[in-house]
């Protein structure tokens, strides 16, 4: 028995996968804690940067998060004047935006981004960037939870 569950641990494409993405976060965190963002907040900063205005929703949709998740996520970025939230919760939803310091914030840390972007691409090599991208959005697909 203790073979087989050691057999699933090897393979086991939900514990590789966090593990991955704690020490992808992590690195990422490390350098965009001068700017007073983690990567999660990143991520909705360049989410709605893109998209802006955007539901609420939207933005959950196109990260795979709760949208309870997200509210509490997107607190700090609110409270910090990184983001403005127009609308109601209900029917009509809430409309997010950036502000200029949100702007700000996010041009500076997509220079961070690039630099640890460029490591971790380094460090796995170039020519498995393009098929490591591929390989887990078919992963992100098999998986059939939106």
């Amino acid at each position: 028995m203790t073979t087989e569950i050691a057999a699933i641990a090897e393979v086991c494409f939900a514990l590789r996968a966090r593990r991955a993405a704690r020490r992808i976060s992590r690195a990422y965190d490390r350098a965009l804690a001068p700017k007073g963002i983690d990567v999660s907040q990143f991520n909705i900063l360049t989410v709605i940067g893109a998209r802006a205005p955007v539901s609420l929703g939207d933005v959950a949709n196109a990260l795979a998060l709760d949208p309870s998740t997200l509210s509490r996520t997107l607190q700090p970025l609110r409270l910090n004047g990184l983001v403005d939230v127009t609308g109601r919760r209900g029917r009509g939803g809430l409309t997010l935006s950036l502000s200029d310091r949100g702007w700000d914030v996010l041009v500076e840390a997509s220079q961070v981004w690039r630099a640890v972007q460029a490591k971790i691409a380094a460090a796995l090599g170039e020519s498995r960037v393009g098929p490591a991208i591929e390989v887990l959005e078919r992963i992100d697909a098999a998986a059939g939870v939106p």
